[in-house]
């Protein structure tokens, strides 16, 4: 009996240790794993995951090939270039659920405002450039002439989309107003497209989304007022806690500002109404010479 005991402690003794050994090297591969960085693993991948959306004229994509252009489409391709990797269009998402994805793509390329609920879920690149955001009407509506806080009524019908900055603008200063949501995956122009229908009043957007629906559809719309409701900057997002990755792309994006990589491809995707207002250099630049240059 003593021996058919002692051979049942081996075995059990055996296991214990092939047990234990076994669950110490996953430990310790899952917990090298967990250390590896965002950028450490954009670095070893050599692409860098874009999530999207459309929002012309900075974000188009292509119905029929499903290329990808625009001035920001532009911007991220010579941000990746700069860095060494080649951008990949991962995913198009919607303004409710963009910062869940994380998992799925390394940081979102398109222009998206900053503020301090957004900011318990992401973190954001340096601003790219500031815009305004505008009350656009029907052109035959006088109702909102220069006088914006009229908005503010349980009558107006503002068209907006969930999650996206004119909805949190919307509710901020008027907050008597009626809502009519679009689609989470609509532009800017589909929201003035409601408004030109009379299916709602007023629409709150940027002025390059403005002259994009004036190009197809003109006479249709008008400013409610020239001074915009809100100035704001916009940036790409990326995930929050990654300092690495977040100063990369900031160190690149800052040098592409400062060589006018960034005013050229906003130049080029202005027209009419639609203007963006640049970054301050943050020097007099009536005062530099050929003296000095960074190394």
């Amino acid at each position: 009996m003593k021996f058919y005991q002692l051979v049942l402690v081996v075995v059990l003794s055996c296991l214990t240790a092939f047990s234990t050994s076994y669950f110490m090297s996953n430990k310790t591969e899952n917990t090298s794993a967990e250390k590896e960085t965002r950028w450490e693993q954009v670095k070893k991948r050599g692409t860098l995951r874009c999530g999207y959306f459309v929002w012309p004229p900075f974000v188009v994509k292509d119905p029929n090939t499903g290329k990808m252009q625009g001035s920001l489409v532009e911007i991220a391709e010579e941000m990746g270039k700069q860095m060494d990797l080649k951008v990949t269009w991962t995913e198009e998402i919607d303004f409710a659920h963009m910062f869940s994805g994380y998992n799925r793509y390394d940081m979102i390329c398109g222009p998206i405002t900053q503020n301090g609920l957004r900011a318990r879920e992401t973190d954001f690149t340096v601003p790219l450039a500031y815009g305004g955001l505008y009350a656009f009407v029907r052109k035959d509506d006088n109702r909102f002439n220069d006088n914006v806080k009229a908005i503010n009524d349980e009558k107006v019908r503002i068209s907006m989309i969930d999650g996206e900055y004119s909805s949190i603008l919307a509710s901020e200063l008027f907050p008597k107003a009626q809502t009519v949501p679009v689609s989470q995956l609509a532009s800017g122009a589909q929201m003035i497209l409601q408004v030109s229908t009379g299916k709602a009043d007023i629409a709150i957007t940027d002025v390059f989304s403005a002259q994009a629906f004036i190009d197809n559809n003109p006479d249709k719309i008008k400013m409610a007022s020239k001074t915009p409701l809100r100035v704001f900057s916009f940036s790409f997002p990326l995930p929050p806690n990654e300092l690495s990755f977040k100063a990369a792309v900031n160190a690149t994006l800052t040098n592409m500002n400062e060589t006018g990589f960034l005013d050229k491809m906003y130049s080029k995707a202005e027209k009419g109404i639609a203007k963006l207002f640049r970054l301050a250099l943050p020097y007099d630049a009536s005062v530099v010479s050929s003296s000095g240059s960074g190394q």
